[in-house]
């Protein structure tokens, strides 16, 4: 009897031992038929990465065991198939539950396969202003009906959100302002992404106003213009004379000689249909008594040779003065041939709004030249040269020609004291310095004696 009891029990413990082998939690076996499962797709089916989440998250809810709840699924890679050129590929890995416990499979990869079909998009136009419609059109290799689904994006990788859904191979569209990027995916296979800019629409001036204005000759007078309307797409104005005596920098006119004066605005690309807007204006310039008043001007950065500039204006002026290459400096003084053997002193270029409305313009050179001779080789804005000798005043100031932009001053004496002559007294030395020598030497030998 006690071995039958034996034989009993090791009959069924080896009957129960094949099942406690091949048991798995239902976690484990959902894990398992996951990573078993196939995950190749048709360019038919899916080929958007939006897509592989929809269609992964539903594929693997079934393989779920009882109880397992899938927690989400996370797509950590996708490329696109090509136009029946290339397969496209995504991995993922899921993540599962069950009595609180939690497991994540190891990563998938899946395959799109490729089709014979190819999407072409283009657009009708690159550019178009807000409000204006866009037509998109699709270019099908083997269209046999069906759905066109067309994206916009907000930049070119291809992720945008569906925009129309159409049966033809054309759609229209009124996109907001911006960079807009759209493509289409028809039967799974992914077009080309065409590119259109959206600006704000476009508005053409109406109108260029200028108030009545006096013009003094010699004194440079704000243009103080407005455009209409304010919300006008083409502001920027370009002034010119085209009749009278008078220039125009940035805005500001000077008139050189009284009467009346006819000047143009152009606003490029200002009117309807990209035109440019033009307008014309007469103004009249009066002689006029003008104030000049003396600045002073420190150099900053400094230039050689020159410590202060002062000039006469009849209003304040933005000038600099900035140092003039040697090379240049020589060549104005070649081109003068005034003399073979000038020494510069300095030399400055000139840079003001307007130069012509400068009346007096002074430098202040090394007192050690004052009471001297120098000589000024001054360069006008169109290049003409010109030489001019004059004396430094007692205090070294130098007054400039009138109107120059740029200038080398120059002397043949130099400012220091010349020891040059001493080379001729070389060799007369030995001939002083011997018998002075003999003359020492012989004195201390009387007086060893």
């Amino acid at each position: 009897m006690r071995y039958l009891k034996f034989i009993c029990l090791f009959v069924a413990f080896f009957a129960v031992l094949p099942l406690a082998v091949s048991a798995e939690t239902p976690l484990e076996k959902t894990v398992q038929k996951i990573e078993n499962a196939d995950y190749t797709l048709n360019i038919y089916q899916i080929n958007t990465e939006e897509g592989v989440y929809e269609y992964l998250g539903k594929y693997i809810k079934g393989f779920t065991e009882s109880n397992v709840e899938l927690i989400g699924v996370t797509v950590v890679d996708f490329e696109y198939a090509e136009n029946g050129t290339k397969n496209g590929s995504f991995s993922f890995f899921a993540e599962l539950s069950y009595s609180n416990i939690r497991k994540t499979t190891k990563t998938l990869n899946g395959t799109i396969s490729k089709a014979s079909v190819s999407v072409t998009a283009s657009s009708a136009q690159s550019s178009i202003f807000a409000g204006e419609e866009c037509i998109l059109s699709a270019e099908i290799s083997d269209y046999s009906g069906g759905n066109i689904y067309w994206y916009e994006s907000s930049s070119p990788n291809k992720n945008g959100k569906l925009l129309k859904t159409s049966d033809t191979t054309h759609i229209t569209t009124q996109p907001d302002v911006g960079m807009k990027y759209y493509y289409c995916v028809y039967k799974g296979s992914v077009s080309n992404t065409v590119t259109v800019n959206v600006t704000e629409a476009f508005v053409p001036i109406t109108d260029i106003t200028l108030p009545v204005i006096s013009l003094i000759c010699g004194k440079s007078t704000l243009l103080p213009s407005e455009i209409y309307p304010e919300n006008a797409t083409k502001t920027s104005i370009v002034w010119k004379v085209t009749d009278g005596d008078a220039s125009i920098v940035s805005d500001r006119i000077t008139a050189r000689t009284p009467g009346i004066i006819t000047i143009k605005a152009t606003v490029t690309g200002g009117s309807e249909q990209g035109g440019d807007y033009e307008k014309y204006f007469e103004l009249y310039a009066e002689e006029g008594e003008l104030e000049y008043k003396e600045v002073k001007w420190s150099i900053s950065p400094s230039v050689s040779g020159i410590s202060q500039m002062s000039f006469t204006a009849n209003e304040k002026k933005n000038v600099q003065i900035t140092a003039v290459s040697d090379l240049t400096a020589n060549k104005m003084i070649n081109k003068t041939s005034t003399h073979n053997d000038m020494d510069i002193i300095t030399s400055a270029y000139i840079v003001c709004d307007e130069i012509d409305s400068i009346n007096k313009l002074s430098i202040q050179i090394d007192q050690a030249y004052a009471g001297k001779e120098v000589h000024i080789i001054s360069s006008d804005k169109h290049g003409g040269l010109e030489h001019k000798s004059l004396t430094v005043s007692d205090t070294g100031e130098i007054e400039l020609p009138p109107h120059k932009i740029s200038y080398v001053v120059t002397s043949t004496e130099s400012a220091k004291t010349d020891l040059s002559f001493l080379i001729l007294f070389l060799p007369v030395i030995p001939v002083i310095l011997i018998p002075i020598f003999f003359k020492t030497a012989s004195g201390k030998e009387s007086s060893e004696e």
